[in-house]
């Protein structure tokens, strides 16, 4: 015989059960949401493609041309791409030694997305707070995972000088297509020209392309970058 103490021991029950079930599924919507919404923003604030062939034509680039380069790509050395470290640091896999290599891409600098001595140097230089920095770092970070997720190989273009002081690898990283992904976070607003001679090949484009970017308030620009 089932008495009401037991019936009501059972309404709480079920009463507890609805209420995870519902409060899960809040946070499924909430971050299906996110998720829907990163995507939107990524890619209303990322139409690289047209933006590069338009500024590529624009100015006559003829010789970063996505087209030309791509017969270009089996002069540079091809790997694997493995993860995205920071906006304008990745890490890549050398297919001779199957090793890992840290890659900071040539002529271009991102907002720094954790703690650490540069962030200090930027705090001091830019007078922008440690949260702000940041808050931009990620962003920019995102943006090139963004780009990158889809990718298997990428080919990097040396300039004269092939490693920086911390050993990291010094490139122009090109994807399958043909795309620097230097030139397209400074296109879009995602870094800034950085330039450290001796390897200053592409530095006239990435100052144009700034130039660009900022007047169009592209990427981070609209956030006070």
């Amino acid at each position: 015989m089932i008495t009401k103490k037991d019936w009501g021991s059972r309404n709480n029950f079920f009463a507890r059960i609805i209420n995870l079930i519902f409060v899960l599924l809040i946070i499924f919507v909430f971050v299906l949401f996110n998720k829907n919404q990163n995507n939107s923003n990524f890619e209303k604030n990322s139409n690289y493609l047209d933006t590069y062939i338009n500024f590529i034509k624009e100015n006559n680039l003829k010789e970063i041309d996505p087209k030309i380069i791509k017969q270009k790509l089996k002069y540079f050395e091809k790997v694997r791409f493995y993860k995205v470290i920071d906006g304008d640091t990745i890490k890549v896999i050398n297919l001779n030694d199957n090793k890992e290599y840290k890659v900071r891409l040539i002529g271009v600098d991102t907002p720094e997305s954790s703690y650490n001595e540069k962030l200090k140097r930027d705090i001091k230089r830019t007078h922008k707070d440690e949260n702000t920095i940041i808050s931009l770092g990620l962003k920019a970070k995102e943006y090139t995972d963004q780009i990158l997720k889809d990718q298997e190989y990428l080919y990097l273009e040396y300039d004269v000088s092939k490693y920086d002081r911390y050993n990291r690898i010094l490139a122009y990283v090109y994807l399958e297509s043909g795309y620097m992904l230097n030139l397209i976070l400074v296109l879009n607003g995602y870094a800034k020209v950085y330039t450290i001679p001796p390897n200053v090949k592409h530095s006239e484009i990435f100052l144009k392309a700034q130039s660009f970017s900022r007047t169009k308030n592209f990427g981070l620009y609209k956030y006070g970058f």
